[in-house]
């Protein structure tokens, strides 16, 4: 399987810590105890690239999508503090080539917290060694 959620999530994960600090970036969803502003980034789906199949089904593209949740609980301004951190998330997404493909405010049970989401699609090839780096090749659909 071409894995390359580690790589994202790093990437993402620090773009948002150099320019929010204070921003708790996970894997996993806020619990009630959460830090806010909080941002999770996690792999949606990976799925072989069934057209890029040869004889050995052998994968060789993977088509991955990644969701993007940002939540704020300011008393005010919840709604611009996520689209500000979210513009950090989509361009860092966008550089590694991936097509947003979704982003809308989804509900949360507390009406004082904000949630702003959004899901990006990309192919990613079969990795490369590269001088000892694992180097991946992404493509826009």
């Amino acid at each position: 399987m071409i894995d390359i959620e580690a790589a994202v999530y790093t990437r993402v994960h620090d773009a948002i810590k150099a320019a929010y600090p204070d921003c708790y970036v996970s894997n996993i969803p806020p619990e009630k105890d959460a830090q806010f502003p909080f941002v999770t980034i996690r792999e949606d789906s990976n799925r072989t690239d069934w057209h890029t199949l040869d004889n050995d089904a052998k994968e060789h593209h993977a088509i991955v999508v990644y969701e993007v949740s940002v939540y704020s609980n300011k008393q005010t301004g919840r709604k611009q503090e996520c689209k500000a951190i979210m513009d950090v998330a989509d361009l860092e997404m966008q550089d590694m080539l991936f097509s947003r493909i979704q982003k809308h405010e989804l509900p949360t049970i507390d009406r004082t917290i904000m949630r702003l989401y959004a899901r990006y699609e990309v192919v990613v090839e079969e990795p490369e060694d590269v001088d000892g780096t694992t180097v991946y090749q992404m493509y826009r659909r």
